[in-house]
């Protein structure tokens, strides 16, 4: 008869389990039907990251149903890869994301070092899996699900899974923690979310696997991870509806800001691409190269507006160009200004509100632009016309579809 710590340990690793899975599939549901591709691929993460709980499921129904364990000495082996085979590509696609909204220029290195760590994890493992890993049965069989751990006597295995963790834990802990600090509101809130995830889901296995093993404690663990796996979910999820109520907004006439009431009733879903207003891109002499509306006939920005605001901005990029700190953000009442500074040119981007996946494109879009203009941009006085194929990169980074008039 299964013990009372037995039950315990049971439960929590099978609600772990559904959980994980159900988690994962809704977010794989709606970010299929939003097209949000890292929410997609955290909803697979939170998929693979619940089969550790597999085989724990797995010996806990067969106990309740027959009484005795379905897991022991000749089918651990099979459970026991099937399960950890997850760990490496789980905080790979963890450091993926990592590298996507903070520098997506590091993702190859960052794929091709833990991607190659990944590879010999895998070739251990599905080589030599009796010296992987280490079967833990209960004194009394039946009383308790069986446990399936990584050998310590396997150094270089043990290892490899130590610098996963390690790494998930400096780069997506401290470094979305970090990111939060340069952010402001919404987004600073949602790298919290990543960052506090990500503290749980490397923290607590060491923590509570090996340096304080109690199983009453492993239910605290458990709902550790749970928790882990919805701040994921917060972190990248599309925000729910908001409804905006009139508010004042700011008029820009000859670059002299001026409060002036507007009346409108605006409901919209916060997805990044629907945020999306207008981009820009300035040389740091101030001249316009490209210029674009990405959400037509908007009541918050009128083309007056739109005029004044784009003339103050490239005048103020103008000014602080020579700065040493750039300029990131303007953020008023009603909507956001976005900045990303290269070589010699500034993209701005207005949008209703800051996201980081539309800090991730800009910076995608700003390196693209750099490289395919590259010779004309040497230019002292570049012509605005030789930018127009920029139209083809807002497409591929923005999603939008754009309609030029010939």
């Amino acid at each position: 008869m299964i013990s009372p710590e037995g039950l315990l340990n049971g439960l929590s690793a099978t609600f772990c389990f559904f959980f994980a899975l159900t988690l994962g599939v809704v977010i794989i549901y709606n970010a299929r039907k939003l097209r949000a591709r890292l929410l997609f691929y955290m909803g697979i993460n939170v998929v693979l990251a619940g089969m550790f709980w597999s085989y724990k499921s797995l010996d806990f129904m067969s106990i309740v149903l027959t009484g005795s364990n379905l897991i022991n000495e000749q089918n651990y082996i099979f459970y026991g890869i099937v399960s950890w085979m997850w760990t490496p590509i789980v905080l790979l696609i963890s450091l993926y994301i990592f590298c996507e909204l903070v520098d997506p220029s590091k993702i190859w290195h960052f794929v091709s070092i833990f991607g190659f760590l990944a590879l010999l994890y895998e070739l251990i493992l599905f080589t030599n899996p009796s010296g992987s890993l280490t079967l833990n049965e209960p004194s009394i069989l039946g009383t308790d699900v069986m446990d399936i751990e990584l050998s310590d006597n396997h150094i270089f295995m043990f290892s490899i899974t130590f610098v996963f963790l390690l790494s998930g834990m400096i780069f997506c802990g401290f470094g979305f923690l970090w990111k939060a600090t340069k952010e402001t509101a919404l987004v600073k809130k949602k790298f919290l979310f990543l960052s506090s995830g990500y503290f749980i889901f490397t923290g607590f296995p060491v923590i509570f696997n090996y340096i304080v093993q109690n199983p009453i404690l492993n239910l605290i663990y458990r709902i550790g991870m749970a928790t882990s796996f919805l701040f994921f979910y917060f972190g990248l999820r599309e925000e729910k509806e908001q409804k905006l109520r009139p508010t004042k907004k700011i008029d820009i006439r000859e670059s002299l800001f001026r409060l002036s009431k507007v009346e409108f009733d605006l409901v919209d879903k916060y997805d990044w691409r629907q945020s999306l207003l207008h981009i820009n891109v300035v040389q740091k002499s101030g001249m316009t190269l490209y210029s674009q509306e990405l959400r037509p006939k908007t009541p918050i920005i009128d083309d007056y507006l739109l005029g004044g605001i784009l003339t103050a901005v490239s005048y103020l990029l103008k000014e602080l160009s020579s700065q040493k700190k750039p300029l990131k953000l303007i953020e008023q009442e009603q909507f956001s200004i976005l900045i990303e500074e290269g070589e010699n040119i500034f993209v701005v981007v207005i949008a209703l509100q800051e996201h980081p996946i539309i800090r991730q494109k800009m910076k995608a879009f700003l390196s693209d632009f750099q490289k395919a203009f590259k010779d004309i941009l040497n230019d002292k006085v570049p012509k605005p016309k030789l930018f127009l194929s920029t139209h083809a990169l807002v497409s591929k980074h923005f999603n939008h579809h754009l309609v030029v008039e010939q």
